[in-house]
């Protein structure tokens, strides 16, 4: 990542992109709601478990992605974010979360 720039460098796509345009953006609410899916009712996945699910050997990069998708999918009342076990706001929402469906 270049800092201050608006744009990620995305190994997996080996372009600059923005963060979430809708293809990528596609692509991570599927990551996570099926991950949400696979899960038992009331289990929570991990950011980086969807990052992964994307691409296992980059994930890192993906995770920008993620993290606005499931801010995103908070707002359309998809799912949860937690923190400490505790449904949390997204905004200013710092550190370590999981995804549960809502």
């Amino acid at each position: 990542m270049f800092a201050g720039a608006p744009f990620l460098v995305v190994p997996w796509r080996s372009a600059m992109i923005d963060p979430a345009p809708a293809d990528h953006t596609k692509s991570a609410e599927a990551a996570i709601l099926s991950l949400l899916a696979e899960r038992e009712a009331g289990k929570s996945i991990c950011p980086s478990e969807a990052a992964r699910r994307l691409d296992p050997e980059t994930w890192r990069a993906a995770m920008p992605i993620i993290h606005a998708t499931a801010r995103k999918l908070v707002s359309q009342g998809s799912v949860a974010i937690t923190q400490k076990g505790a449904v949390v706001s997204t905004d200013g929402l710092e550190g370590p979360y999981h995804i549960h469906r809502a």
